[in-house]
């Protein structure tokens, strides 16, 4: 439950698909549900094409809504990512 009212609330965005720690797609969750838990923000996420080092985490990489990746063994440049930024 909120424990804060808000009007309007702030449109966030959490990028995610690539780190170099293999909890990533486990903390995305944690961060938007954490925020979201205020009342104060509207959260997104969105994720690269290619993925990395989220297997250890498997379970939680569907959780963000985000659609089926690809999972790479090494960091790949996703050239086709380019979220509207100006929306946040």
């Amino acid at each position: 439950m909120p424990f804060i009212a808000s009007a309007e609330k702030l449109k966030s965005l959490i990028v995610d698909g690539q780190n170099n720690h293999a909890v990533w797609p486990k903390s995305t969750i944690m961060m938007r549900q954490y925020l979201e838990e205020t009342g104060l923000f509207e959260v997104d996420i969105a994720r690269t094409q290619f993925t990395w080092r989220g297997e250890r985490e498997a379970q939680w990489m569907d959780k963000a809504g985000v659609g089926p990746k690809q999972n790479l063994a090494n960091p790949k440049m996703d050239l086709t990512f380019a979220p509207d930024f100006s929306l946040y």
